[in-house]
């Protein structure tokens, strides 16, 4: 996976959506997915929005830091 902030192995986690009447003029089901790298978390997510018209956004990862503990007691 490709970020601003480098590239990652992931592991892609896509979540199902499904909504009832009234809440269905979008569209069923709706997704969210994740991708996760070890010792990272989420480097990437893309989420629906679905209010009059059904859209995309998508974030990514622009920077992180990695704090490593050293011979603590």
């Amino acid at each position: 996976m490709n970020t601003p902030a480098g590239v990652f192995n992931t592991l892609n986690v896509k979540t199902t959506y499904e909504f009832r009447p009234p809440y269905t003029f979008s569209g069923n089901p709706r997704y969210l997915n994740c991708r996760y790298a070890i010792n990272v978390g989420i480097v990437s997510e893309s989420l629906g929005f679905y209010m009059s018209q059904s859209s995309s956004t998508e974030r990514r990862l622009v920077r992180y830091h990695i704090e490593l503990l050293v011979g603590t007691k």
